[in-house]
This record gives C-alpha cells, structure tokens and sequence, in this order.
C-alpha cells in the first residue's frame, strides 16, 4: 500500500453531536501527525441518538468496569474546537463517522465511510457487539473502492465497551491508512456512488442490549460457579511423537484427538501451557508457562522427556516480579537463550543461561513497547521477531489476539527496528504467533493461533510467502483442532524437536479438569 496522500488535500471528519467520543480524538492525533494536511471537524445536521436500552447497556458497563479513561467516553463539542475552523481553498477528503445509511460529502473529492459486516454507521458495530460477533472492518471509498481494514477479535465478549473498543482500535489503523491511500491502492471494485439504505435488521434490536445485559448476568453467575466447585476450564501440556518415516504435515488440516497425547499431570494448584521443547542429549527439555492458582502470575518452569518417553516434574527457572509466559529457548553464538513473553513490563526481555537450564540472566531489552508471544527466526541474512500488539500508547485499546507487527535486527542484540507498515495483518484468524518458526520444503512456515471463536480454539499453519522491509503477505495452509464435541479447545501452541527416535510434536490443550484427568494421573502437590 502506498504512503502518500496527494499534496494539499485536508481531512474533514464529519460527526454526529449526539455521539461524540474520545477515540475520535485520538484519530484526529494520528491524522495529525502525519502532518499531510490540515484536519476539520464538523457536525452532521441530522443527528441519532443511540437506543435507549443500549445507551443504558453501555453506562451499566461503565459503571461496573474499569474507571480510566477509554475510548467510548462521552465528549462534547467543545472537546473538538481547535478542528472546527474552516478549510479554504483545498480539496477535500471526508471521513463520514455520523452517516447510517449514506455519506453526507457533495462537497469531497472523496468520502471514506466505516463497514462493519458491510454495513456503514456505528449503530452496525454494537449491533454486532451485542450479538458477540466481531466483524470484518472495511472502509468504503466514494472513489469507487473498498478497503479491507481487518478482522479484529472479540476478546471480551461479555464486556460491551471493552469488546468495541478493541474493534475501534483496528478501525483507527484502517482509517489512517485509508486517508494516505490512493484509489489505485483499494482491492476491491465498488460502484462510485454513495451507500443504500441500510436494512433493519442490520441494526440492533430493541431488546439486543436487554438480551446482552442478561447473558452478562448469567455467564458472571456460570464463572462463579466453576471457582467454587474447580471446574474451569484450565491449560494443560501435551506431546505426541511421530516415527521418521512419516513427515509432519504443513499443507493440510487435522482433527486431534486427545487420547493420542500424552498429558503432563499438574496437582490442581496450577496449569501449565506455552511448551517449547530443547534438546539435551538423548532427551528433551521442555519450557513452559507455570501458573500458579494462588500467585495468579506466570513463571518459567521445566521438565524433561527421557528417551523412554516418561517426563519429569516440572520445576521452576526463572520467576520476576512480572507475568512470564511463551518462552522460546533457542541457542545461538555458543550461548542459550531464552525470549520469554513479558508484556506486563511493557518490553521484550531476552535472558542468557548463566548455568543451564536454571540460572537465567537479563541481557537486553530488545522491544520497548508490550509485546506478546515474540517468536524469533533468521531469514535472508536478518534476524525478525513476530508478535501481536495492541496499538500505540496513548490508545492501546486493541486486543492482543489479532494484530500481527514484525520487528528485525542484524544481530541478537540489535538495534531492532519495527516494520514500517505495522500491524502487517489485523486477522484475529491468523495474526498471534503460536510457536516457533519453521521450514519445510524450503518453504518457511508460522503456527498461527486462530482466535476467531475463543482464545485457544485452534491453530493454523501460515506460510510466509513474502517478507522483507517493504512487505509482509502469508498463506494459511493447515487448521489444526480438537472435535466440536470433545470439549476440549486448542492447540494454541505447537512446536515439533527432531529426535533420534522421530519428531516429537508438543502442544497445550485447553479443558475442563474432568477431561484431564481422565487421561492422566495424579501429581504430589509441592510448593514454589
């Protein structure tokens, strides 16, 4: 996609009075620091209040959730007076976020308005927030275009503003690039005349808030049910070993079955998740995610896999002050290292084994922004690091399930740079890393966590057919996924360690504890 915006062009933004919110000022700050072109704000002359029952919905959520300020808070038009002055002598580019059915813009070059499943006005998106249902954003382009902006996650389905706040965090990046893209850049042909009258049943319900309200009311009721009788769903580590002689598959999808793993058992007081296997002599170490119930914050733990196949009791490595998970144990220039996923420290830490495998020390903070599930691979000559983000500072709305950034570096140490169109993919099918690159065929290849239906629901296997300092394109080969009526969700990792006896294939699962202890044993209880 092109960078550039023809010279001379202002951005008009145009709003309905009765729904003035603060993410729009963040758009305006992001246009604005393009410094392309002056931004105006003006008010559609028909304005349309939100439904009542979902303007209810929506400060009921307020009122239970989170204090801070997000980006559904209710601004008015004074918020917006340093945009509203008037634009003379230019062209004029309009961002129409007032319309419902058609763009107000006779006097643009080009109107670009939102679609949400298609649909245009904000009322489509709560429509389908209301309904749990996360749609595909598009921006449509007067021009005679429509640009894919994503398919963004519902992270949290049963709280209102957090759930549309993710999705208009996508919408932001699609509106900016949008903005700075030529008609000849669009992929999709559209007739240049505005938008037709939006159906009914787009838009939401009278009872779809009231509906919402009480399926919030009855999943916080499930969720405190299963605290106290222990029967959430929780992660759990399993591995599989396949001889030589068959190659593991990358071009075509499998329906897993729980019985051909092997579980590691936990005590009850913990899970494990995130594996990523090392190898050590005639064995395999495998690196987790340890979460215990009562600190309820990650740490780094290991078990072995001997050549019988037994595993050992998994045993703490490596512990902060911070959420640990995803640690990618890799060697490299004499040394191992370990990249484990610190997100909550707002950076990406790499540790070097002062003594392996339980002596690790900080040796460079490679990322300072939050990053999730860093995975890191060599190709042509460089070093990359894929990971999912949520959005710049002053508005990190965004889910961590569906924005793909890419980050490279000529050596371990750095200096790492970020890709300049990041997020290269907002697709919540196929964006968080799940596992460590690899190659096949002299094809290289990504698991994918797809996040489409729930965090963890299956995995994908992505091959990255272009990547370079310009570009980032993959294509999804494979969906791997438990029955839909094992009850049992996942993978949501997976990594494959050759060994003398075959390829062992090592994933996490996620279950109800019935499910898991049906297939495996007991362990001692111990203590941090």
């Amino acid at each position: 996609m092109s960078s550039e915006k023809a010279e001379g062009v202002a951005v008009l933004l145009v709003l309905d009075s009765h729904r003035l919110w603060r993410w729009h000022l963040k758009l305006i700050e992001q246009l604005d620091a393009a410094g392309d072109g002056p931004v105006r704000v003006t008010f559609a002359p028909d304005s349309q209040r939100l439904e009542v029952s979902l303007r209810l919905a929506v400060r009921l959520d307020q009122a239970i959730g989170a204090r801070k300020a997000g980006p559904f808070d209710q601004l008015t038009r004074a918020d917006f007076s340093r945009w509203t002055g008037p634009v003379k002598g230019q062209a004029l580019l309009v961002v129409d976020l007032a319309t419902v059915d058609r763009p107000s813009s006779a006097c643009a070059t080009r109107t670009l308005v939102p679609l949400y499943d298609g649909v245009p006005g904000e009322p489509a998106l709560w429509a389908k927030v209301l309904l749990g249902k996360p749609p595909a954003l598009a921006i449509l382009d007067t021009a005679g275009s429509i640009i894919p902006a994503g398919q963004p996650a519902l992270e949290a389905p049963h709280a209102l503003r957090a759930s549309a706040a993710g999705i208009i965090s996508r919408l932001i990046t699609g509106l900016v690039r949008a903005v700075h893209a030529q008609p000849a850049d669009t992929q999709e042909a559209a007739a240049p005349v505005g938008l037709a009258r939006v159906p009914s049943q787009a838009l939401p319900s009278q009872w779809a808030a009231v509906r919402f309200v009480v399926r919030k009311a009855a999943t916080k009721a499930r969720n405190i049910v299963d605290r106290r009788l222990h029967t959430e769903r929780k992660w759990a580590v399993a591995w599989r070993s396949t001889p030589l002689s068959e190659t593991a598959s990358t071009d075509t999808g499998e329906t897993l079955e729980l019985a051909d793993f092997t579980l590691l058992p936990d005590d009850g007081a913990r899970f494990y998740a995130d594996p990523f296997p090392f190898p050590n002599g005639d064995g395999v170490d495998v690196f987790v995610e340890e979460f215990p119930a009562a600190t309820r914050r990650g740490i780094i733990a290991m078990f072995s896999i001997g050549p019988d196949g037994s595993a050992s009791e998994p045993r703490p490595v490596l512990a902060t002050d911070y959420h640990l998970s995803y640690p990618q144990v890799f060697a490299r220039d004499g040394q191992v290292w370990m990249l484990p996923e610190q997100a909550t420290c707002g950076g990406l830490i790499l540790y070097r084994a002062e003594r392996y495998p339980d002596d690790w020390r900080p040796v460079a903070r490679l990322i300072d922004e939050p990053v999730h599930d860093a995975t890191l691979f060599e190709h042509d000559g460089r070093l990359w690091l894929t990971a999912t983000t949520q959005g710049p500072e002053s508005a990190r709305w965004g889910s961590s399930w569906d924005a793909l950034s890419l980050y490279s570096a000529p050596t371990l140490l750095g200096p790492w740079s970020p890709h300049p169109v990041n997020p290269v993919l907002i697709d919540a099918r196929a964006a968080r890393p799940a596992g460590a690159v690899f190659r096949s065929d002299g094809k290289l290849y990504r698991p994918v966590q797809d996040c489409s239906c729930a965090y963890g629901g299956a995995l994908g296997i992505a091959e990255i057919t272009r990547l370079d300092g310009e570009c980032f394109t993959q294509a999804l080969t494979a969906r791997w996924a438990f029955g839909a009526q094992s009850g049992v969700l996942g993978p949501h990792t997976l990594n494959r360690i050759v060994t003398p006896r075959g390829t062992l294939e090592i994933i996490d699962v996620f279950a109800e504890p019935r499910l898991l202890r049906s297939s495996t044993r007991s362990m001692p209880r111990r203590r941090l």
